[in-house]
């Protein structure tokens, strides 16, 4: 006695209800004899994505309309359709040869004495195409992540770089200045524009101004003793 557990029994007279639904679905049906896997029936969804006549597929085997590369699978998967059902993704080959993505979904169906295999496939090269578009715009989007991420990277070193710089030239300025102030010299900044000369704190104690901060004077006149000023008539006077 053969096991029927999960299997669907067959109606003996199909009701109208049963055979618009085989003849008028979107998706391809099958019926296959087993274990051969010879096909008994087809709806004309079969026809129209494998390319063939009723006569010339009702000729066929299962096999036949399989992946070659997947044939050494096929009776295992069969077997497992039979006996609680089976859901898989796999591919077909069209009459020309053309392969293409499906998804099936078989139960074994007991009927005067035998299994017969009820199959409903559908075609998923749509999802298949989307799952590459989405796939094609996932990489594209992680390698411009990456770039950024390398695009912040260059950017913080080179942040890096700019503080070290920075620390660098302000020790080299304090040490100037230690320098400056060690020796009892000063800086001065002269203004070609405007004339004006600044001196800081070390130039001003060395002539004198008796300022502990930066002075300003007018224009280098102001720097010299008043006994050796120009004199004249557009010469500052005394």
């Amino acid at each position: 006695m053969k096991d029927q557990t999960h299997v669907l029994p067959l109606p003996a007279e199909p009701p109208t209800a049963y055979e618009h639904l085989f003849w008028k679905a979107y998706d391809i049906i099958l019926f296959l004899d087993y274990p051969d896997g010879r096909i008994i029936d087809a709806n004309p969804a079969a026809l129209k994505a494998y390319d063939y006549t009723r006569e010339e597929i009702l000729a066929l085997n299962i096999g036949d309309l399989s992946d070659p590369a997947a044939l050494d699978h096929l009776d295992e998967e069969m077997r497992k359709a039979c006996m609680g059902g089976i859901r898989l993704e796999t591919v077909h080959r069209r009459k020309d040869g053309t392969l293409f993505p499906v998804e099936l979904h078989s139960i074994g169906v007991y009927h005067n004495n035998k299994y017969i295999l009820q199959s409903i496939i559908r075609d998923i090269s749509a999802n298949k195409e989307i799952e590459k578009l989405n796939q094609f715009q996932l990489e594209e989007l992680q390698a411009s992540y990456e770039q950024i991420e390398a695009m912040n990277r260059e950017l913080e070193d080179y942040h890096e770089q700019l503080m070290i710089t920075h620390e660098m030239v302000k020790e080299r300025q304090e040490k100037l200045e230690l320098a400056l102030w060690g020796a009892a010299e000063g800086l001065w900044e002269w203004n070609m524009s405007s004339g004006e000369i600044e001196l800081d704190m070390s130039s001003a104690n060395f002539i004198e101004t008796g300022s502990d901060n930066k002075i300003k004077f007018k224009d280098l006149q102001e720097l010299l003793p008043i006994s050796i000023r120009p004199t004249g008539p557009n010469s500052p006077r005394g």
